[in-house]
């Protein structure tokens, strides 16, 4: 997978898009670290080349998942800036 949205990334950069920001979406806030983690995120040979990770955020879905993800800090390692990309009442 990591392999697949990187390619992504990359052909976007290639064909002239790259002074776009490039927005990786995590859909599961859950897991978004775990997730950044397993893709490489901050490592060498892991998923670079974008702006800004996004997330969802439902208010209405009383989820600790949620509160853990957006209350407590990103690991440093991770250092681009987080946006909320889907909410809902």
């Amino acid at each position: 997978m990591k392999q697949l949205i990187q390619t992504g990334i990359n052909a976007a950069r290639n064909k002239g898009f790259a002074e776009l920001t490039v927005i990786v979406h995590v859909a599961g806030p859950g897991n978004a670290w775990w997730w950044l983690d397993k893709m490489g995120v901050g490592r060498p040979g892991g998923l670079n080349n974008f702006g800004l990770i996004g997330l969802p955020y439902y208010p209405a879905l009383p989820d600790i998942q949620y509160i853990r993800v957006f209350l407590y800090p990103k690991p440093k390692k991770h250092s681009t800036f987080i946006i909320t990309l889907q909410t809902r009442f």
